[in-house]
């Protein structure tokens, strides 16, 4: 019997691994599949007032606050901000539960100025801001207090989103 029962684990094992990679990959890949395009594209076509609505409105429903990064296309911080969420599974994570993406596209084509004047005065590309869930802007934040040597480090990103559930959390 225990024979037995030894065999059918050792088939029935490596189909649960595959089974369970399987759910782990198909749900990361519908998270990315399912963050609108305001959240994932600077696009100097979008209305950032519309978007403002749906993401206050998505961040409202799922109890989150609202990640305002405002740059564009041609930043390059903006991709290195990007990528560094991308490359650090648990870091991507911790930042899509606590913030609903709202990207404001900012070039030549499109300075978005109507919607900027609403924000707090700032410098430079790309700036983040975070409203709550109602649409108040709360945080005003460079990017720099994220960069050592010329790239974001992760800790910091994770200070942020820590420091941000707390004060969320306190109120």
């Amino acid at each position: 019997m225990i024979k037995m029962r030894n065999a059918l684990m050792t088939l029935l094992l490596p189909i649960g691994l595959c089974f369970n990679a399987s759910i782990s990959h198909a749900t990361e890949t519908a998270a990315e599949v399912m963050l609108p395009a305001y959240s994932t594209e600077y696009s100097p076509k979008r209305n950032p007032f519309d978007d403002a609505n749906k993401a206050i409105a998505l961040a409202h429903a799922e109890n989150k606050n609202v990640f305002i990064e405002v740059g564009g296309s041609w930043c390059g911080w903006c991709y290195k901000f990007d990528a560094t969420l991308k490359k650090n599974r648990e870091l991507n994570q911790a930042f899509y539960q606590q913030f609903v993406v709202l990207k404001v596209s900012v070039d030549d084509e499109n300075d978005n100025a109507e919607f900027i004047k609403g924000l707090p005065p700032f410098t430079g590309y790309p700036h983040f801001f975070v409203a709550d869930s109602q649409g108040k802007v709360f945080l005003s934040q460079t990017p720099t207090d994220f960069v050592a040597d010329g790239e974001f480090v992760d800790q910091r990103i994770v200070n942020f989103i820590d420091a941000v559930a707390q004060r969320t959390a306190s109120q």
